[in-house]
């Protein structure tokens, strides 16, 4: 599988290109695929410098879940709790829907900027009605 070359890497593709280097002794300098040199200089033939840059929104798969999905979820997490406890209640209260994974939840609300800090919450921030039981001597 390729990796993601960086903006720095890409430039010396293409000086080195420029000055007459092949593509092969490209990669091999720079320990890059020959297929991704070409894929980068013909890129930047056809479109100039703008080919340089990484376009990571066309990675991975788009999840597409109607808005009942989208309700049921701000339904069930009333006090941001993790996308394992609301993908467990969806799967339970919802058995009708397409539930997304956990981890498809955690994006979607590092998205909206609406995602916790890892770990147990703090004392102020858990719900409102709720008492910590503590017990004496410890």
């Amino acid at each position: 599988m390729g990796k993601a070359l960086s903006y720095a890497i890409r430039q010396k593709i293409i000086s080195r290109k420029e000055n007459g280097q092949t593509f092969k002794e490209i990669s091999k300098g720079l320990g890059c695929s020959e297929s991704g040199v070409k894929k980068i200089w013909y890129g930047y033939k056809k479109e100039g410098n703008k080919a340089l840059i990484t376009n990571y929104s066309n990675c991975g798969r788009k999840s597409t879940y109607p808005q009942s999905v989208h309700s049921a979820v701000e339904v069930i997490r009333d006090n941001k709790q993790g996308s394992n406890y609301v993908h467990s209640k969806l799967l339970k209260d919802y058995p009708e829907l397409s539930i997304p994974s956990s981890r498809t939840l955690t994006r979607w609300w590092k998205k909206q900027g609406s995602n916790r800090k890892p770990g147990r919450p703090r004392a102020s921030e858990k719900k409102a009605g709720q008492q910590m039981h503590i017990i004496p001597g410890k």
